[in-house]
């Protein structure tokens, strides 16, 4: 079996004329378009090595991987609301997992200092001091805060959720709970 992976823009009104957007004989997953529709990061194997790949949509030959970074496949990275900076959960050399802060047009790549152990997913907020984190506590458990990132103190907690995504149109989170079925928001 030969698995054939791609990604695509595909016209809602008109699917039959998809355009294949990047060459590659690898697997490429989780792409994740900016709010300005503009640029697009996904994660790939295709130089060798797992990577999160960035491209700027209007200029094709912008693709680049991130360096420095290792990302981890179970969330995909979130855009901020003006498409500058992205959050992505990753792995260091040791396998320590960290939550990094991308600014992909200019190469820029920062580890955050969140006081979170094991941290699952991070996402902004329409607030650009305030981040939402999914972390796995000691116990085990999971939960989504929201936190102050001027001094990185909890302001809100929510428990058992296993993913999330923040509206900013309606001003809220929407997330998947881990012990009921369902889409939930708050």
């Amino acid at each position: 079996r030969k698995a054939q992976f791609g990604l695509y823009k595909v016209p809602v009104n008109g699917p039959a004329a998809a355009q294949r957007l990047f060459a590659s004989s690898s697997r490429d997953s989780q792409p994740m378009l900016a709010p300005d529709d503009r640029q697009m990061v996904f994660a790939s194997d295709r130089s060798g090595s797992y990577a999160l790949w960035w491209a700027d949509l209007q200029h094709p030959a912008s693709l680049r991987p991130i360096e420095g970074l290792r990302p981890d496949t179970r969330q995909p990275p979130a855009w901020s609301t003006d498409s500058r900076h992205l959050l992505v959960l990753g792995r260091d050399d040791q396998g320590v997992p960290h939550v990094y802060e991308i600014t992909p047009r200019d190469e820029q790549l920062r580890v955050l200092p969140v006081p979170v152990a094991r941290p699952l997913q991070a996402l902004y907020t329409d607030d650009p001091d305030r981040l939402l984190l999914i972390e796995r506590g000691d116990d085990q458990r999971t939960r989504l805060s929201l936190y102050d990132r001027r001094n990185w103190q909890r302001l809100a907690t929510l428990y058992g959720v296993s993913q999330a995504r923040f509206d900013g149109e309606q001003k809220r989170v929407v997330f998947t709970h881990l012990g009921a079925s369902g889409l939930w928001s708050v």
